[in-house]
Parts: structure tokens; C-alpha cells; sequence
């Protein structure tokens, strides 16, 4: 993406799971190669957005340490990361926002470029990756429009990111490489 473009665009981490596959961890404040997980994504993409937040819904003064902006999932505990989305999107003033997970440290800094423009291509409101394992919901860029959209699926307990994204009619884009995840503890 060009640097232009940074400006119009909010970075998201969601840092709101539960970590059951860690042991209840903060799979967000774990740490890899000496910094929480939530940082190295945090650092992949400060060059690329205008500002950047972290939605979490616990150890918030943990996480100011990453980001200031820090708001916790107004949703309730844990309705899964489109009601993370939501909360974030309520928060960003910019008209586009990237949303990432934060177990995601390897975060391939030109794919930030490629769901802008296939985004830009094709006149989407959003854009994700297909990866060689399938269709895959973050990273996200997503025009902060899609707020009510989002809000009207959760008020009808439609909680599927999946789902929800497929309805949006996103750009996918196809890269070859396989993202990474820190899921269980030999991710780690």
C-alpha cells in the first residue's frame, strides 16, 4: 500500500480470546523471541495505518504497554472476534480499518498492500486472504462502514466471523504461503 493510503486507515488487534488451547493464557501477552505476541503484531503494522488500537477483554493496563489505545469488547466475555470487531470498529474514526489477530507475530508485511488494492479493485467493502488451508479471516481490511452490519448479525446471535465475512462479498486474496497462528503450545 502507499504511504498515502496509511492515513485513511485504522490498525486493529484483537487480543480478546479466551486462549483455551493455551491453558487460559493472554495469547496476546504470551511472549516469542523476547516481546508479547501482541507487539510483534503491533510493530508490523504502525508503518503501514495511521493509529492503531488493541481490544481486549482483560489485562487492559498490560496491553496500554503495547498500544494506548486500548478498549475493552463492550459485547460481553468472549462472543468471538466479530463482536471483538465490532467493539473495534465503534472506536476507529478513519474510514478503513485492518484488523488483526494477535497470534499472528509473522504477518507478511506486503500482504497489507495486496488487500488494499484488490480491495480498491474491485470496489469491496472488505478484503481477506485464502491461504493454502482455506479461506482465512484475518488479516482484514474492511471499510468501518460495515459497523451496523456487523451489530445486526451479533443482535441476531449470528456470531460466525466466517459467515458474516462471506456476506460481505470481500475481495479474496490468494497467496501461497501458509499464515501463521499461534493456536497450542507448540506453536509457540
Amino acid at each position: 500500500m502507499a504511504d498515502e493510503q496509511s492515513w485513511l486507515i485504522t490498525g486493529v488487534i484483537l487480543c480478546g480470546g479466551k486462549g483455551s488451547r493455551l491453558g487460559g493464557q493472554d495469547k496476546g501477552l504470551i511472549e516469542v523471541a523476547g516481546r508479547p505476541l501482541a507487539r510483534h503484531v503491533a510493530d508490523t503494522l504502525r508503518p503501514h495505518v495511521q493509529s492503531l488500537i488493541i481490544i481486549a477483554n482483560r489485562n487492559l493496563d498490560d496491553y496500554k504497554r503495547i498500544c494506548p489505545q486500548v478498549y475493552a469488547d463492550d459485547s460481553g466475555p468472549y462472543h468471538g472476534p466479530l463482536a471483538g470487531i465490532a467493539s473495534a470498529l465503534a472506536q476507529v474514526t478513519t474510514p478503513y480499518a485492518l484488523i488483526c489477530a494477535c497470534d499472528m507475530p509473522r504477518l507478511p508485511a506486503q500482504l497489507i498492500a495486496r488487500l488494499w488494492s484488490g480491495m480498491q479493485r474491485i470496489d469491496a467493502d472488505a478484503a481477506c486472504v485464502r491461504d493454502p488451508t482455506g479461506l482465512q479471516p484475518f488479516p482484514l481490511l474492511m471499510k468501518t462502514k460495515l459497523l451496523d452490519s456487523a451489530r445486526q448479525s451479533l443482535a441476531t446471535q449470528h456470531y460466525k466471523l466466517g459467515d458474516w465475512l462471506l456476506a460481505q462479498q470481500p475481495a479474496i486474496i490468494d497467496i501461497p504461503e501458509t499464515l501463521t497462528n499461534i493456536n497450542a503450545p507448540q506453536d509457540l
